[in-house]
This record gives structure tokens, sequence and C-alpha cells, in this order.
């Protein structure tokens, strides 16, 4: 199954109600991180980067396990909206972390999206 990056993308499938859940603490996440970057307060953004991590991990990966791990035949739409959503917020998070981090989120960054480009 190919990673797909685009939100319009997300936007034509039936998204879970963890999906959505999901990309609205991303957009939230987005909006706070650069507000806090903005005010050169790394401690508070680094600390809102850290929870996000925590919940994507603790609530979201757990919840969809089921979802990631279906064979092939059994509600493929589903299936490929969890890839398409974690991969999303996945690449997006690396932006975000990536003034912090940034020789170790390159290269996580290129295991993502390289794969995607060949």
């Amino acid at each position: 199954m190919e990673p797909v990056e685009t939100t319009s993308h997300l936007q034509q499938k039936t998204l879970n109600v963890l999906d959505k859940w999901l990309l609205a603490r991303l957009q939230k996440l987005i909006a706070d991180v650069t507000a806090e970057m903005d005010d050169y307060d790394i401690y508070d953004a680094s600390n809102l980067l850290q929870a996000f991590i925590d919940e994507l991990s603790n609530w979201y990966v757990r919840r969809s396990r089921r979802r990631f791990w279906r064979a092939a035949d059994q509600a493929d739409a589903d299936k490929e909206a969890a890839y398409s959503t974690l991969y999303h917020v996945l690449t997006t998070l690396i932006r975000l972390l990536s003034p912090f981090a940034p020789f170790v989120v390159e290269t996580i960054y290129q295991n993502l999206v390289r794969s995607q480009d060949q």
C-alpha cells in the first residue's frame, strides 16, 4: 500500500472517529507549537510535542491496532484511511520536531518519504 500525504486524500475517505480526532489534535498542535515558537518559548513547545506523541502512541496507535493488522479483504478502505492518516500525522510531526533535533528528524523524514518517491 502506497502512503499518501495529501490531506485531500484523507478528506475523500470515510474517516474513523479516531482519525478525525487525531487530525483535529494535529491542527491544534500546529497552531500551539507555532505560537510558542513565535514567543521563543521552547520549553512549552517541547512539552506540547511530548504530550502529542504520548497521545499518538498510547491512544491512536493502540486503539487502531486492529485496523492496521486487518486482512486485505476486510474493510480495505478503513485500513487505507488508517495508514494514510498515520502517514500524514507522522510527516507533519517530523516537520514540527525539526527545530529540536534536526539531524535525527531529517533521517526519519527521509526514511518515511524516500520509500514513497522510489
